[in-house]
Formats: structure tokens, sequence, C-alpha cells
């Protein structure tokens, strides 16, 4: 079976009952019969021609594109008591990467857009708010120290909200396989169920 007939079957799979064992690359992703929403995927996958977070089937609209995925263990981060640099460099050594090609239906892509434009706009209230410190005079200490606390707490704040923004997210490694969280529940419905510790 070709590739494209792989995922005209796929495509065509309702979603009730047990999704058919597929060959190829199409056996590199499972849902994760141990957390509720959560899709397991091997390093360099490729996600069924649906929409990740609606489960529509996949059109000309649609968004599709391989990006990287990474995950690190949690224990990096005590890297952060020696300041910056020991913390990314204990993340560079410790973290797992590997690649994921899904796809975004034009609702779903809007939606996330629209969230990183709201961090974007509250990153860049942060820049301002924190460059406006070095032009208040030494008189202006009071107003200076909320210049600088308020711009800190923006620069949190967009942080997170772009962090929130990601369509996907690794919260798990095994063996080259991720635990990826992100998905929709009509898409992860769609998925044979698995469990990691199986890899």
């Amino acid at each position: 079976m070709s590739e494209v007939e792989q995922t005209k079957v796929e495509v065509g799979f309702s979603g009730g009952g047990t999704p058919p064992m597929l060959p190829g690359n199409f056996q590199d992703h499972y849902r994760d019969k141990d957390r509720a929403g959560y899709i397991l995927v091997r390093g360099n996958a490729t996600l069924p021609a649906l929409c990740l977070k609606t489960g529509q089937p996949l059109t000309g609209e649609h968004w599709r594109k391989k990006v990287t995925i990474a995950w690190s263990p949690p224990w990096v981060y005590i890297g952060i008591l020696g300041g910056i640099l020991p913390l990314l460099i204990l993340i560079l050594i410790a973290q797992k990467k590997g690649e994921i090609t899904y796809s975004l239906s034009p609702g779903a892509r809007k939606s996330i857009l629209k969230r990183r434009l709201i961090g974007l706009g509250v990153l860049l209230a942060a820049i301002t708010a924190i460059g406006a410190c070095f032009f208040t005079g030494a008189e202006s200490n009071d107003i200076t120290g909320i210049l600088a606390l308020t711009g800190f707490l923006l620069l949190i704040a967009s942080l997170v909200i772009m962090i929130l923004a990601a369509p996907i997210r690794a919260t798990g490694h095994r063996n080259g396989w991720f635990r990826i969280k992100g998905a929709g529940p009509d898409f992860v419905s769609t998925l044979i169920p698995r469990s990691l510790s199986e890899f």
C-alpha cells in the first residue's frame, strides 16, 4: 500500500471502535492509555492527516508542517541554582529531541496565532516598561522600581502565554518515544491505545 493510500485509509476511519493497524510509519504514534488526552509519538513521527486539535480530515486549507519537539528531564532545572549558564548546559546535555509532522485546521491555526500575538504584545509591553527605567531620573526611584517590577511581571506573563500557545508540548520521554500534550479529544480517539512503559 502506498503512502497516499495509507493516508486515505486513515482519514476514512470514523473514530468508532479500534482503529485499524496500518503499515509503515503510521505506527509511530499511539493514544496514551495511561493519561487521558495525551499521545505517544516516536521521533520523526508523521501523524494522521487530521487536524491535531479538532480531528477534522485534512483539506487543502489545512496547515501541515514538520516541527521539532524537545523534552528535558525535570532534574536539569536544579542548574538554575548556579545561574542561567549551568542550567543551559544541563539542558543541552540531557535534552531529547525529535521531529513530528502534524496538521491544523484554519480555525485551530487562527486561535493559536491569536494567542501568540497576545503573548508578543505582552512581551513588547514588558520591554517598554523595562526600557523606561533608563529614562527616569534619580529623583524618580519609586517610579523606576514600579516600572522594573511591572516589566519583570509582564515578561514572566509573556513567557507563560507563549508556552501555553504552543500547539503541542513534550511532557515525557522513553527510549525514543515522546509523551505529547495538546492533541484534541476527537483526534486522540482515532489512535490505538498503548502505554509509554511498553517501549
